[in-house]
């Protein structure tokens, strides 16, 4: 009876910890821990604008490529270590994106107010988020709760990063080097020759590589919808940028935002909230690193399971890959882990142990078949654990410094 109850408990407290890890991100996830978490980024965003507007569009820019490589979880923020190689010398990011030592500014504030509480990944969507506001536009609740990643993709960074050649990027703030646009300016056909001319003067076709020019003809330093206008206009800096408009499908978009600055406003609100929500490190996930060795040695794995996460996750790359731990409702407690364990389809080999031809096959199949003993049981094991100190072992974590693993 005992060894029985305490198996029930060590299931239950696995899928409590799993369960508290999986919460969903929150504008509030920090209303008691860091009250005044807003009121001490903001301040230094402002300061770092005021002294160059340019900043803020730096800033935003930053969130964008951090989540485009593997989520947003502060790996862009990382420097090289002797065990991998950041994401800042990556193609799209080296001597282009800019805007650390404000970060530095603002994790420092942040730490002094509170200590080891607020991840770098947060930092960077509330950043951004108020680097906007700053500039004009508009504001919208972060979702927050994020953790840092302790690890960074230099080639996910190169393959997953947009680049100015590629179809269809939109850019309404900031500025862009002459080596950037400089085939634009000088191969393409679809763009106004008074605006070719004005961009040549300042971009020769073989000097002045560092030379500047805005993104936004008219109001290079305010966040709005003047950057469709100039695409109307064939004004567009970059050959991506004028992709949106020209005799395709999305042209219809561009007259919309060109015309209607509201509807631009709250689609750019809804897009930066989705985007922010790109397999963030909450601890509903498990890196390819941890489960490698399950999908390529075990035998009790379900085939098409083992498929699916070897897609993700080679023999020899991908350790920063994610992958959910439960298939099924990775963000509710209820019995389906044990469902997945019946169909061979769990992401650890210590889990699947559970349903392995052995001792606690009957358990499993029991409290998959009947969730309303695995709630019961679960409440009772919670009970009688109630005083027992964990250790437990995280694989992210909120860094102290934003540059390097604590």
């Amino acid at each position: 009876m005992a060894s029985s109850l305490r198996h029930s408990a060590n299931i239950a407290l696995f899928l409590l910890f799993s369960l508290a890890s999986a919460a969903q991100l929150d504008p509030n996830f920090y209303s008691c821990s860091c009250p005044n978490l807003f009121s001490t980024i903001k301040p230094v965003v402002q300061s770092a604008i005021s002294k160059e507007k340019r900043m803020g569009a730096s800033l935003l820019r930053l969130f964008f490529h951090d989540c485009f490589v593997n989520g947003c979880d502060g790996s862009l923020l990382l420097d090289d270590t002797p065990n991998f190689t950041g994401e800042k010398n990556a193609v799209p990011n080296n001597q282009s994106v800019r805007g650390f030592d404000v970060i530095d500014k603002i994790k420092a504030a942040v730490e002094k107010a509170c200590p080891g509480v607020v991840s770098c990944a947060d930092i960077l969507a509330i950043t951004a988020r108020d680097s906007v506001v700053i500039l004009g536009g508009p504001n919208w609740n972060v979702k927050l709760g994020r953790r840092d990643a302790r690890t960074a993709s230099l080639s996910a960074a190169n393959t997953n990063i947009p680049p100015p050649t590629s179809n269809l990027s939109a850019h309404t703030i900031g500025q862009a080097r002459c080596t950037i646009f400089r085939a634009r300016i000088y191969n393409d056909s679809n763009i106004d020759s008074s605006f070719d001319q004005l961009r040549k003067s300042n971009c020769p076709q073989s000097s002045g590589d560092a030379n500047l020019a805005p993104l936004d003809l008219q109001t290079p330093t305010s966040f709005d919808n003047n950057y469709y206008k100039n695409l109307l206009s064939l004004k567009g800096l970059l050959h991506s940028d004028q992709q949106l408009f020209n005799k395709g499908s999305t042209d219809s978009q561009v007259r919309k935002y060109a015309n209607k600055p509201n509807k631009f406003n709250s689609d750019f609100v809804a897009a930066i909230i989705k985007m922010g929500d790109i397999s963030p490190l909450t601890g509903s996930k498990a890196r390819c690193t941890i489960f490698r060795a399950r999908i390529y040695n075990d035998s009790n794995i379900d085939s098409s399971f083992d498929r699916l996460r070897k897609n993700d996750c080679v023999q020899s790359s991908d350790d920063g890959n994610l992958a959910p731990l439960y298939l099924q409702t990775s963000t509710s407690f209820d019995n389906n882990y044990y469902k997945n364990l019946l169909s061979l389809k769990d992401l650890f080999h210590s889990d699947q142990q559970l349903f392995n031809k052995g001792s606690t096959d009957s358990q499993v199949r029991k409290y998959a078949n009947k969730p309303n003993k695995f709630n019961s049981d679960f409440v009772a094991a919670i009970i009688k654990m109630g005083d027992i100190s964990l250790l437990t072992v995280s694989k992210d974590e909120i860094r102290k410094n934003f540059r390097k693993i604590n």
